[in-house]
This record gives C-alpha cells, structure tokens and sequence, in this order.
C-alpha cells in the first residue's frame, strides 16, 4: 500500500492536533500527527500497542509511570492500555506507529 502525504486524510481528534493515517495493515499502522503549539491530547488509552517517534518540536508527555519530554529524535513505546496525554508547547510533528492497527481511526 501506499499511501502519498498529500492525498492522506487529515482528521483533527482534538483541537491543535492534525492526524493523517499513512499505511497500514490488520496488523500495524504508521500515522503522523502534526501538533500546533499549545496543542493538548487529552489522557486515553487504547488496547493497541503503540511507538511515537518526535519528529519535529517537543511535547511533554504523561503516562501512569513518569512524565517527560520528547525532543525530535527521541521516541517512546506504550504499553497496551497504558494511559498517556500530550502537551505540546512549541508545535511539532510525530509518527506514530501502532499494532495491530487502530480501526477506530478508519471510521
């Protein structure tokens, strides 16, 4: 599958925060998620395992375990229904990548 940037749907969950889904199978999902400055993902979980890779900025992040803050280059693995929220205070880009795929980002 491939899937070009420019043809992917943009889909906005939450305000400030612009999720595109890439390729995907039943069983894996990349997805980039551009994030304004101020942008929040408010705390959830979800029964997917799933890797965030900061491509571009720099976002705090809190899970059940620890807070800290991802700076491009840097990347984070959450555990199946471990709960976890962003915020995102300069703006930046991430690739998140989940398996097996979320479906819920199809509806």
């Amino acid at each position: 599958m491939i899937v070009r940037n420019e043809s992917a749907v943009q889909q906005t969950p939450a305000p400030g925060v612009h999720r595109k889904v890439l390729s995907y199978s039943d069983s894996l999902m990349a997805c980039e998620v551009t994030l304004d400055k101020g942008a929040v993902v408010p705390a959830h979980h979800h029964p997917e395992t799933q890797v965030s890779y900061m491509i571009s900025g720099s976002c705090r992040v809190k899970t059940e375990r620890e807070t800290i803050v991802l700076q491009a280059g840097d990347s984070i693995l959450f555990a199946p229904d471990e709960s976890h929220e962003i915020f995102c205070q300069d703006g930046g880009k991430i690739l998140d990548v989940f398996s097996p795929m979320r479906k819920d980002f199809l509806d």
